[in-house]
This record gives structure tokens, sequence and C-alpha cells, in this order.
């Protein structure tokens, strides 16, 4: 079984195992859908992600912000003498360690 949550204005309709399944605006729902319905249903913006299915976010990037805030004093020193280019580089090695 799967949730799914219709955030849109009007009805819309789910494929489901048993067949079309309409979701009122606001309305949540819990259905036996396919793998492949539910991606589909998702990439649509209308529904919120299945339950079952939802998986876990890639961990984001850090920002260059975040970067910068978690450096020691020494190389926040360092950091600022940098020129433009210098700190880029900067910044990209310690996203990409």
């Amino acid at each position: 079984m799967a949730k799914f949550t219709n955030y849109t204005q009007g009805p819309k309709g789910l494929n489901t195992e048993t067949g079309l399944v309409y979701v009122e605006a606001g309305q949540t729902v819990d259905v036996e859908i396919s793998k492949d319905e539910a991606a589909s249903a998702k990439k649509t913006g209308w529904f919120s992600a299945p339950k079952h299915q939802a998986e876990a976010a890639p961990p984001s990037e850090p920002t260059d912000a975040e970067i910068i805030d978690a450096l020691s004093a020494d190389d926040k020193a360092a950091y600022d003498k940098l020129d433009d280019a210098g700190k880029a580089k900067f910044l990209a090695d310690k996203k990409a360690a």
C-alpha cells in the first residue's frame, strides 16, 4: 500500500492495481500501485511521494557559505587572501573531499 495526497486544486486520477482511483483536492488515499505507476504519478507533481517508496534524499552538497563557516581561523585567513580563481578552486576541492 502507498499513500498519495493530491496537492492540486482539482481531482486527479491514479492508475492503481484495481483500476482508476480519483483523488479529490487535498485528499489522501492509501492504494496498491505498481512501482512504475507510482513513479509516473510522482513526476506529475500533483501528488506527494508514496510513503513506502519514498527514498532518502541524497546528502546535499554543502553551500560555499557552509564550507567557509566550517573553516578554522587559520584556514579562513588563508582563504581570504586568495583571488577569485583561487577561492573557487579551494571551494571545489573542499566539496570534492
